[in-house]
């Protein structure tokens, strides 16, 4: 089923990034004015085939380093349950992200996070590495409204996922923003609602 899922959102992404690939532009943009300084807070949850599921607080951090490269920090503290065991554990992520413009309202964005849980599984603790790559288009498609879509590749828990991801942000006020975000993989389904503060 979740093949099929995201075998229809694939020209959903295509029509996003469409225009990328259109007539070539008759001036350069430098830059879109994305924001990438800012503070978020939300909640997630995910479903994983084989009855693993988590639900997590969580909080992320971008800082813009100059005009193409931006820091991404994330913490995030979840309650899960998998193979019958309860446990609650910490996440944290660290990572590099780059932008460019492709045309107007349009950005190309790829990023890699290293990842880092700590598990408490009754009295005894386990910690796990990983990673997350991910690369795709911001869009800027209204004033009050921007689309973001991609794909990504994770490793963890000596697991292996790929899939595409979307996020969609409404803008409330000059520096705060609501947004939505889901992930569909082989395994793994994740939705989650945030706010977000621009500085």
């Amino acid at each position: 089923m979740k093949r099929h899922v995201i075998m229809f959102t694939l020209p959903l992404l295509a029509a996003i990034s469409s225009g990328a690939l259109a007539a070539p532009q008759t001036s350069a943009v430098r830059d879109n004015d994305f924001n990438w300084n800012f503070v978020q807070f939300g909640v997630d949850s995910q479903d994983m085939d084989g009855g693993f599921d988590r639900d997590s607080l969580n909080g992320r951090l971008s800082w813009a380093l100059d005009e193409h490269f931006f820091l991404r920090g994330g913490l995030a503290i979840y309650d899960a349950d998998g193979g019958g065991i309860h446990y609650d554990g910490l996440g944290l992520s660290a990572g590099l992200g780059f932008h460019t413009p492709l045309q107007s309202k349009l950005d190309l964005v790829m990023s890699g996070d290293i990842l880092h849980d700590r598990l408490r599984l009754g009295r005894g603790t386990n910690s796990e590495s990983g990673m997350r790559l991910a690369g795709g288009v911001r869009h800027r498609t209204t004033d009050q409204i921007e689309l973001s879509g991609g794909a990504f590749a994770m490793r963890m828990y000596d697991n292996s996922e790929i899939g595409l991801y979307g996020e969609a942000l409404v803008k409330l006020t000059s520096t705060v923003d609501i947004g939505a975000e889901l992930q569909l993989g082989d395994d793994l389904t994740a939705i989650g609602v945030f706010g977000r503060i621009g500085f």
